[in-house]
This record gives structure tokens, sequence and C-alpha cells, in this order.
């Protein structure tokens, strides 16, 4: 009899044991799968604003390409690109603007880079 409570007991002490490395091991990779993607989403939104950066970057100097090309050969054709470059840059820097509201040094940078892209199409 006393075997079989002994036998009882280290089955009930084993399954405890079993149940809470279950548990911890569970919780951990929960937490571990959590942080996974609140990293994902920190990519995804650093991948947003540098997209919109090279973007506004490129059309940028399409838009000098395209002025250069009119001054030195007078065609108008240069002008088409260089018009609607003002309001395609203007779409990416307010999605910049959006996506960066939540930090003010990249917000101060982005009324400087504003500033500068309507002075040079003014």
């Amino acid at each position: 009899m006393k075997a079989k409570n002994t036998f009882r007991k280290n089955l009930l002490v084993s399954f405890a044991a079993s149940l809470a490395i279950l548990l911890i091991s569970s919780t951990a990779s929960f937490v571990s799968i959590r942080n996974l993607l609140d990293s994902n989403e920190l990519v995804a939104h650093t991948q947003q604003v540098i997209h919109n950066i090279n973007e506004a970057s490129t059309r940028m100097v399409e838009a000098q390409t395209s002025m250069r090309g009119f001054l030195i050969t007078g065609r108008s054709e240069f002008l088409d690109q260089y018009s609607n470059a003002d309001s395609e840059v203007q779409d990416y820097l307010e999605a910049l603007n959006s996506l960066t509201g939540e930090n003010p040094v990249q917000q101060k940078n982005l009324a400087d880079l504003q500033l500068q892209k309507d002075n040079f199409f003014n």
C-alpha cells in the first residue's frame, strides 16, 4: 500500500513539474513572438520612411535634371517632368510627415527639407 502511495505521489509531482515547465515555456514563446512581431512592425515602418525619402529625392533630382535640360535646349517637354515633380515630392513629404509624427527630430529635419523643396520650386 505504501508503494502505491509513493508511486502516486511521484506521478503527481512529475505531472506538476511538467505542467510548470510547459507553462513557463509557453509564456516565454508568447513573449518572444510578441517581441518579434513588434520588431517586424518597426522594420516595416522604417522601410516606409526610407522608401518615401528615396522617392522624394529621386523626384527632386529628376526635376533638377529636367530644369537643366530645358535651360540647355530650350525644349518645353523638359518642363513637364519639372512641373509634375513639385506635387509628387509634396506627396512623399506629406507621407513622411505622417510616418514621423512621433519623432520631433525627424519632424524638424522634415520641416527643413520642406523649406528647401519650396525654395527650389519657387
